[in-house]
């Protein structure tokens, strides 16, 4: 089972903690944003027909990682949703090219993930945090 299924499937907010974890730990502090993009514009043939992860598919899973939590975000528990919002944020704050000014990073930590808001509300910030990472068509597409 992966991630998004058992997310999908779990009401038990420890379970969802974890599962917040390992996704962030799946990100990791060496899957650098900048990196990622440059290794993009890079390719290594391995002939003979072999296939290998190629930059582009690493750039899309990382970018999937992200669109991801940026669903949790949505999370029907405020509480899902703030552990969620402080990790994402300490973890985006490892990145060397996202300095504190940006646009992620204060909507992470300046927003109520777990107050009274409504659902539209919720949802609106985490597109916009979507938005600020590049990630905001494959979130749609988780949503469908």
């Amino acid at each position: 089972m992966d991630l998004k299924e058992e997310e999908s499937n779990c009401n038990d907010v420890h379970r969802l903690t974890a599962i917040i974890h390992v996704t962030l730990g799946l990100v990791g502090a060496d899957n650098n944003i900048q990196m990622v993009r440059t290794l993009c514009n890079a390719s290594v043939s391995l002939g003979m027909g072999i296939r290998v992860l190629t930059p582009l598919s690493y750039l899309l899973a990382f970018q999937e990682l992200l669109a991801f939590l940026c669903k949790l975000l949505m999370h029907p528990f405020p509480r899902v949703r703030r552990i969620t919002a402080e990790n994402f944020y300490v973890k985006l704050g490892e990145q060397a090219e996202l300095n504190e000014d940006h646009p992620a990073l204060k909507l992470l930590l300046t927003s109520p993930w777990d107050g009274p808001d409504s659902e539209m509300d919720v949802t609106q910030m985490a597109m916009k945090v979507a938005s600020a990472l590049d990630v905001m068509k494959l979130l749609q597409e988780t949503q469908i």
